[in-house]
């Protein structure tokens, strides 16, 4: 899927992920991922809610 206007974000260093599952009130229990990631040398936090697959 792609977003007008949004590009890829490569991230230079991934220093730390958790994936943990969660209450949602909708959809019942559902699977997050946290990144804590480097991204143009700032460091930042990335959350992926209801994730179903992960390929690394």
């Amino acid at each position: 899927m792609s977003i007008s206007g949004v590009s890829p974000i490569m991230f230079q260093h991934i220093k730390k992920w958790r994936l943990y599952q969660e209450a949602d009130n909708v959809l019942g229990t559902i699977y997050t991922i946290q990144l804590s990631a480097v991204y143009h040398s700032r460091s930042i936090v990335v959350t992926f809610k209801d994730v179903s697959a992960v390929t690394i």
